[in-house]
């Protein structure tokens, strides 16, 4: 159908309607029916006037004046207050009393989803509509105990069997710290990612970051599936049974070793793309200085921040729009948070990377990026401007336990988390928080 908008005010206005995008949250906001509706104004977000969830879905959250941030259920007419672009508080449900180290979906796409413990057990439940995630402890789907464990990550599995492992990569760490710890794949190229830490402590191995034959603080980038000759690999002086994507910045800078995709990381903790945006990496990098940072990721890109940054001591965060510039082609965080005390002090521990929220159970926290502090339990969101300068907010949340929780949580202390081990999510893209106490 072809309008004209110029043919008069009601073409246009037809026009404007047919070619509306539908907000995620509309889907089941009106039934059948022609009586005017108020919409539940559940956060200050871009999204309050489009959900659909009702009062049981949104309880109660802390705020900082101890009021309500969570859908009271009462309704608001739309357009009756200006939307703001931070995020009041967070209802969590405990699920689980057990403490699991990390969390991956089924890639079968049902609501099952991996919990790995740190000695190298994995097993596999399905995520409940309602109530508590039950796991068999006693029944493990994999046990890599033997073989040492820190990350996980998966492709479609029914089953696993210890004796048909392949060994991908393998790399001495010189240093017994900052050895990072995570695999994950690249949703639309298939690689394998692997960050790994500069292998010391501050003013004992920072070099090898910097350092472009060596791997450690890095991202190395991986193609598992196309596996090389023996005498191939033996040639390339390869760390395992891979082979390297062939537009890895080695293709643009000869001096890298071939498996690097970025550099200039201390401890890159967790990472994580978006899953809209599938080309943008987070990454949090346990930098030991002032500050702890989120960076986003590029090919080749050098984020070695902490070192320079101490050079500026007293100057804004590196975050900041009004944050340092370096002429050495060094790339800052987006998002982060002060590491010390007023009276400088460390009050926190390492940070914990989460992902970009793309579920739908809450409007308010859609595409917003989680992040926290192991120790102190602080939770943080950020998300890119609005004005295309490519910069972020973030913010501090604060969050309560919903009163229909299937576990209740214990709020008699300070740090109901104890500590925060990593975020993850299910096929549906709900979020989960790992912790000491449980799953959340």
């Amino acid at each position: 159908m072809r309008i004209n908008p110029e043919g008069g005010r009601c073409a246009g206005l037809i026009k404007s309607i047919i070619c509306e995008k539908c907000n995620p949250f509309s889907t089941a906001l009106f039934n059948a029916g022609t009586a005017t509706r108020t919409v539940p104004l559940l956060c200050s977000s871009p999204h309050s006037e489009d959900s659909s969830h009702t009062k049981e879905d949104y309880l109660y959250a802390s705020t900082p004046n101890n009021q309500s941030a969570c859908f009271n259920g009462h309704g608001a007419p739309p357009n009756t207050r200006k939307l703001s672009t931070s995020l009041g508080g967070m209802c969590l449900e405990k699920i689980n009393d057990a403490s699991y180290r990390s969390m991956v979906a089924h890639p079968d796409g049902s609501s099952k989803a991996f919990f790995s413990s740190q000695d190298g057990k994995i097993w596999l439940g399905a995520i409940p509509e309602k109530g508590m995630l039950q796991l068999d402890e006693t029944d493990p789907f994999l046990d890599l105990m033997t073989e040492g464990y820190l990350g996980s990550e998966f492709r479609f599995a029914t089953y696993a069997d210890p004796t048909e492992v392949r060994q991908v990569f393998s790399m001495g760490l010189p240093y017994a710290s900052n050895h990072a710890g995570q695999l994950f794949f690249q949703p639309s190229d298939g690689y394998l990612y692997v960050p790994t830490g500069n292998s010391g402590n501050k003013g004992v191995n920072p070099s090898l970051s910097q350092n472009k034959k060596s791997l450690l603080g890095k991202i190395l980038r991986l193609n598992v599936d196309d596996l090389p000759e023996l005498n191939e690999a033996a040639s390339k002086s390869s760390c395992g049974k891979y082979t390297i994507p062939e537009d890895n910045p080695r293709s643009v800078d000869s001096e890298l070793q071939p498996e690097i995709w970025a550099l200039g990381l201390t401890n890159p903790g967790r990472c994580n793309f978006d899953s809209v945006k599938p080309y943008h990496l987070y990454c949090t990098d346990d930098v030991q200085g002032e500050y702890k940072g989120v960076d986003l990721i590029s090919k080749g890109g050098n984020y070695g921040w902490g070192d320079v940054y101490e050079e500026h001591h007293g100057a804004p965060p590196p975050w900041a729009a009004q944050g340092i510039k370096s002429s050495d082609g060094i790339i800052f965080p987006v998002m982060g948070y002060k590491a010390y005390s007023s009276t400088g002090n460390t009050t926190t521990a390492s940070i914990v990377g989460g992902h970009v929220y793309r579920g739908y159970t809450d409007p308010c926290l859609y595409g917003r990026y989680l992040f926290a502090d192991m120790n102190t339990s602080a939770l943080w969101t950020g998300m890119e401007t609005t004005d295309s300068t490519g910069k972020y907010t973030s913010n501090a949340i604060h969050f309560k336990c919903s009163r229909e929780s299937p576990i209740p949580c214990n709020e008699l202390t300070n740090n109901p988390f104890g500590s925060i081990f990593s975020f993850g999510e299910d096929n549906k893209k709900d979020a989960f928080i790992l912790t000491s106490q449980g799953v959340y």
